[in-house]
């Protein structure tokens, strides 16, 4: 299976050597980095299962198998005995052997989580600006590195890099990104990926925030039993990330997936996040920012209702257009979206109902987010690991 995402374009700081099969070399081999993903699958397995599950040789899997022990990014564990036969090591991964930081860029602040080689998310913390200036930013994102690796006893020569979430399509012009005018122009005006490796002292794989959080969704989610889904993320903005096979959709430029640009095109109101909390500001209710409306939600509020009127058609296009280009299995809906809000919205769609010759097509089923905790910061973290350690 492919790579979710490119590899960083002239990283001013090259991957740690403790990493890498060789000097010069990647970090794992195409048939490692399947090894390693049978087991973060199965979290443990035994070592029989492991060579089975591989398709490979006895001695082709052994071989790799105590090559990745010898390195340190696998453990053998006690035998289970199961029947009849020889007992068999089960095998996982160790998962301080690497860790990755997730940072998540949003216009009212930014999250960042550090994450093992297992996927485990073992610290997280949360700044919170508005508006987020961008020298700022970074220098604070420094300074919570530093504390959230001394809180949980992590060297940082054990970091293998830095996963970015920042929301905005490419604009085509190197790894620049045009996020929303919430934020500075100072955000679309540099490369992010190379300005936070340079200054955070750590390699960085950028990304927009739906495709982040589709990635967090198909690795811990809904992805862990459907290959093929849309995840329509709900911020203040509104985009989706396209998984197709397990892996992603980018498109030419990186921008699959940006159903702003139907809006732009056909006049419809955008359903983003920010468009109910100026509804509800403009009704009186006291919600200065994002993050205080979703704090303070309340589905009993009248203007939901006024809302989910005005944006369902918008809602409708985003599903018919994601059936109708991507045929996904599912199509997600998720980000920092309520479950109430996200029960109310699947509600507005209704899938035809007069089928030709009376057979209809398959339909998607759609589903609320099962990550729901700061999805974009998860998979912004997943990313480093994902792309050089796991199929």
């Amino acid at each position: 299976m492919s790579s979710p995402f490119p590899a960083p374009p002239l990283s001013p700081v090259p991957i740690g050597r403790r990493f890498l099969r060789h000097d010069d070399g990647p970090v794992a081999s195409d048939s490692e980095r399947w090894m390693l993903e049978l087991v973060r699958r199965a979290g443990v397995i035994s070592r029989a299962d492991l060579t089975r599950a591989s398709g490979l040789s006895v001695p082709g899997a052994k071989g790799l198998i105590d090559g990745l022990v010898e390195r340190g990014l696998l453990q053998l564990g006690p035998p289970a005995t199961r029947g009849r036969g020889q007992p068999s090591a089960s095998v996982s991964l160790v998962a301080d052997f690497a860790y990755s930081i997730g940072l998540s860029i949003m216009v009212d602040g930014f999250e960042l989580a550090l994450m093992d080689l297992s996927g485990q998310v073992v610290g997280h913390c949360a700044v919170r600006a508005f508006p987020l200036h961008l020298e700022e930013a970074v220098a604070e994102a420094g300074r919570q590195i530093t504390r959230l690796l001394r809180r949980h006893g992590v060297a940082r020569e054990r970091v293998f890099g830095i996963g970015a979430s920042m929301t905005g399509p490419r604009t085509g012009q190197g790894s620049r990104v045009n996020p929303p005018l919430s934020l500075g122009a100072e955000w679309a005006e540099a490369e992010l990926d190379q300005l936070l490796a340079a200054r955070l002292g750590q390699p960085v794989w950028m990304d927009n925030d739906a495709n982040c959080a589709a990635l967090a969704e198909c690795l811990f989610g809904v992805g862990r039993r459907c290959a093929d889904f849309v995840y329509l993320h709900f911020t203040d903005g509104f985009a989706a990330g396209l998984v197709s096979g397990g892996g992603m959709l980018r498109g030419a430029h990186g921008n699959a997936g940006e159903m702003g640009r139907i809006f732009a095109l056909t006049g419809l109101p955008r359903p983003t996040l920010e468009s109910l909390r100026r509804r509800l500001s403009e009704a009186g209710h006291d919600l200065p920012d994002l993050h205080t409306m979703l704090d303070r939600y309340d589905p009993d509020w009248p203007q939901i209702d006024d809302w989910i009127e005005e944006v369902g058609p918008s809602i409708v296009v985003a599903v018919a257009a994601s059936m109708a280009l991507v045929d996904p299995q599912a199509i997600v809906f998720g980000a920092r979206l309520p479950e109430d809000l996200a029960r109310r919205l699947i509600g507005q769609v209704a899938f035809e109902q007069a089928p030709r010759r009376g057979t209809p097509s398959p339909n998607p089923e759609l589903v609320i987010a099962e990550v729901t905790q700061s999805p974009a910061m998860v998979g912004a973290a997943a990313v480093p690991l994902k792309l050089h350690f796991f199929a």
